[in-house]
């Protein structure tokens, strides 16, 4: 089991340098005896979408008008790690959720999902910009909403590998077992997605 305190003192440690004009902290939150979560806390609001839930997160602004939220959650022996990324206005709750790259360690030898792994989420933006632009228009028959429904296959709960390396024949399934290797991933994953989103 990997050490709670240490991870945590790494990520907040490490990440504070790439974000020189806000505060990237993660905070505890106690959930039981058996959990405990830590989140960033950030000057602005978005819903996280997750599995089939939809709730309310604090996000940080992290360039202009990108937004992250990462939670690191403990539960008995296991650890999840989560990171969305938004893009919206400040004062906008619903930001768009672009996608969320995460970790799960399960302790499980039978896991079939990729550790890490990434979620692509928006659709979700794609299906609300459709459901405006309906709701403009007068004359919208039934036909042109399945046509248009039956053309986007639903991936929200693909689990896009992060780390196969099956090059090397080894596995897509990573353990979450050493601070320093995860703090490693959360940067480099950070800095990989600021690249592409800045290009």
């Amino acid at each position: 089991m990997i050490n709670h305190e240490e991870l945590i003192t790494n990520i907040n440690d490490s990440c504070k340098y790439l974000f020189p004009n806000q505060v990237f902290k993660l905070e505890e939150n106690i959930l039981s005896n058996s959990a405990k979560v830590y989140k960033i806390q950030g000057n602005s609001k978005a819903l996280n979408r997750k599995k089939n839930d939809i709730f309310e997160v604090s996000v940080l602004n992290w360039f202009e008008d990108f937004y992250l939220y990462v939670e690191v959650r403990f539960v008995s022996n296991h650890t999840f790690i989560s990171l969305s990324v938004f893009k919206g206005a400040d004062a906008q709750s619903n930001k768009h959720q672009l996608f969320r790259a995460e970790w799960d360690d399960y302790d499980r030898d039978d896991e079939i999902h990729a550790q890490p792994h990434w979620h692509i989420t928006t659709d979700v933006a794609i299906s609300n910009n459709f459901n405006n632009f309906l709701g403009e228009k007068e004359q919208v028959t039934f036909e042109v909403f399945e046509l248009s429904k039956a053309e986007v296959f639903d991936i929200k709960n693909f689990h896009f590998a992060m780390l196969g390396n099956w090059q090397q024949d080894e596995t897509h399934i990573h353990k979450i077992s050493e601070p320093a290797k995860v703090t490693k991933w959360l940067i480099g994953v950070l800095k990989h997605i600021r690249v592409e989103l800045d290009v």
